[in-house]
């Protein structure tokens, strides 16, 4: 498998949940970031190629998974919100 991390296109999260909404989608040397028209608006570049992206926390957390590691990067927009909460 070694490199396939790195050319598939896999993980896919949304942005807001209410309207219209990004899609971040793990791709070729990064999380890439798409308009609800489809237009490329950017590439989050991890220190490896991401396997999967989902978000956590606080909404406003990624999670990025890859090949040796695991990354989470806080951002200034909100993400789609976790589909459950774990409470300690």
């Amino acid at each position: 498998m070694d490199g396939a991390a790195s050319t598939a296109t896999d993980g896919v999260g949304a942005g807001p949940s209410a309207g219209p909404s990004e899609v971040w989608a793990t791709g070729p040397a990064g999380v890439w970031v798409f308009s609800p028209e489809g237009k490329h608006l950017g590439t989050l570049k991890p220190p490896e190629g991401p396997a999967n992206c989902n978000w956590g926390g606080d909404g406003k957390t990624l999670y990025i998974t890859a090949e040796k590691g695991v990354y989470r990067i806080k951002l200034a927009v909100m993400g789609e919100k976790p589909l459950y909460q774990v409470y300690q």
